[in-house]
């Protein structure tokens, strides 16, 4: 084992000045056979070259301990050991990053101020739309009681013109009814908006003079 050790030892040697390294590699392994003092000062030797302090301090304290007495370099050993150790504890630890600051919350926007003009609106609609409606009923009311007041089995009670009016009473009833509807449904809602001043809601009604369909919508 001495003989194999040796000769390890040798081909480190032969190796340190191209591949400290690799040397030191083998040193190691040297080191496990045969635990010599002269293998434990290569080491140290080696890894200090290669910035290992701890581990050149560790190779000299090593080789002092096998070599005892009969190292004559004790002395001034022992001080460069004190000086790595010294070293070693002076090394600044790098402190970690600091994490990136949270953010601080986005205050929420303040809401606009309320305008009741929407809701003035709203209910100036709505009043439109009743009073569309009243007139729609009175007009078809007219026109239903204006064929009604015909004798029976004149010829314009049976006459196109007679049907017309009937169902254009009709169609005008339809209007009424639903704009009077729609109407109440608008004031309602324009009379709350001027109430509560909020915003974000729109209403718009449409009905048709010559058509029997009214529509409503609201938007918030």
């Amino acid at each position: 084992m001495e003989a194999k050790g040796r000769a390890m030892f040798e081909e480190a040697l032969r190796r340190e000045p191209a591949d400290p390294r690799g040397a030191l590699e083998i040193l190691s392994c040297a080191q496990r056979i045969a635990d010599k003092p002269a293998v434990s000062l290569r080491v140290g030797l080696i890894a200090e070259r290669l910035g290992n302090k701890r581990l050149a301090a560790e190779s000299y304290e090593r080789y002092l301990a096998l070599a005892g007495d009969a190292a004559p370099d004790r002395v001034e050993l022992t001080r460069h050991i004190q000086k790595l150790r010294a070293e070693l504890a002076k090394k600044p630890v790098e402190p970690s990053p600091d994490p990136d600051p949270e953010p601080p919350p986005t205050p929420p926007k303040p809401e606009p101020a309320a305008s009741p003009t929407l809701g003035w609106v709203t209910l100036a609609v709505g009043g439109a739309l009743m009073i569309g409606g009243g007139y729609f009923l009175w007009s078809a009311k007219s026109r239903n009681d204006h064929v009604h007041e015909l004798e029976p089995g004149s010829t314009y009670w049976n006459s196109p013109e007679a049907q017309g009016e009937m169902d254009a009473a009709k169609r005008e009833q339809t209007l009424g009814v639903v704009g009077l509807a729609a109407g109440a449904v608008v004031t309602g809602l324009g009379a709350w908006l001027v109430l509560d001043q909020k915003r974000g809601v729109s209403a718009t009604a449409t009905v048709g003079p010559r058509s029997s369909a009214a529509a409503v919508r609201v938007r918030f």
